[in-house]
């Protein structure tokens, strides 16, 4: 079974954005010691995280501005369900 950890958004305004949340949230982030330019929110028990765009290369398609992070007692197992539902490894 997978579990949501964290969602990361990458935009050209990090602080805008976080602002944005901050007054959505009702609180400062928690975090944001990584680097300059990255906010961390603690919502239950994933995080957001809000930091700047990164140049893309690759195979990847988009702007790729949303991460999901997911959690698995078994990667393996849940590495092969999700390649049968047509899932790409990149």
């Amino acid at each position: 079974m997978l579990t949501l950890n964290a969602v990361w958004i990458k935009s050209n305004r990090p602080e805008t954005l976080a602002a944005f949340y901050e007054s959505v949230f009702g609180k400062p982030p928690e975090r944001s010691e990584h680097e300059p330019g990255t906010f961390v929110w603690q919502l239950g028990q994933a995080t957001l995280n809000i930091s700047e765009q990164a140049p893309m290369s690759g195979s990847v398609k988009g702007a790729g501005r949303i991460g999901l992070g997911f959690e698995s007692d078994d990667i393996q197992a849940e590495f092969a369900r999700l390649t049968t539902l047509g899932a790409a490894a990149i």
